[in-house]
């Protein structure tokens, strides 16, 4: 049967088979990439990116902490 198809296509079974293949998997990539939210929940997500930051102590301590690797440095 691909064979088939591909010849009305006139083309290989293996580009019929991309060319039928390839659209599905960037539907599927792209909607692993999307976040999809309410209107409310949007809202509610721009509202925290505009409160300011709090400050996290053990993170202000990690980051006091001299590196281990010096990246670029010789």
């Amino acid at each position: 049967m691909l064979r088939q198809a591909a010849e009305a296509e006139h083309m290989t079974v293996s580009a019929f088979i991309l060319s039928t293949v390839l659209p599905r998997a960037q539907e599927v990539v792209d909607r692993s990439r999307a976040i999809t939210m309410s209107a409310d929940a949007y809202e509610q997500f721009l509202a925290e990116l505009d409160r300011p930051a709090e400050s996290v102590p053990a993170l202000l301590e990690l980051f006091s902490r001299p590196r281990r690797i010096q990246f670029g440095e010789s």
